[in-house]
């Protein structure tokens, strides 16, 4: 059962989201010119989605119990620059939104990842 939520977690966070969110916005915006200013976000939300589950697939992944929180573990080459991308697609696409509360929502998003990291 474990392992069955693990796959389930990593593929919402790794390869759904990624897309959804950048996709979500972009449909959200009421013009074309604003839908074009975010498609960018989302192709690249789409390689990182592929290049996330190619390594869910080829290498271990796993979790273990850390202090306040879960470690997932997924080990291939490149993850920092992946982990960038991937931030850089969800919150880019946020933040060049013409809403005022989803630009707010992804700067308070890229701030805390920020300070996470």
């Amino acid at each position: 059962m474990g392992r069955v939520a693990l796959w389930i977690f990593l593929l919402i966070a790794f390869v759904v989201l990624p897309v959804f969110v950048p996709v979500a916005v972009m449909l959200l915006e009421p013009t074309r010119p604003r839908r074009l200013r975010i498609a960018p976000f989302a192709i690249l939300g789409a390689a990182v989605a592929v290049v996330l589950l190619a390594a869910m697939v080829r290498g271990s992944i796993g979790v273990t119990l850390a202090p306040y929180h879960l470690a997932y573990h997924l080990q291939f080459g490149h993850a920092s620059a992946v982990t960038v991308l991937y931030v850089v697609a969800v919150t880019g696409s946020l933040v060049l939104s013409g809403y005022r509360h989803v630009f707010a929502f992804g700067l308070v998003n890229l701030i805390a990842v920020s300070l996470l990291a």
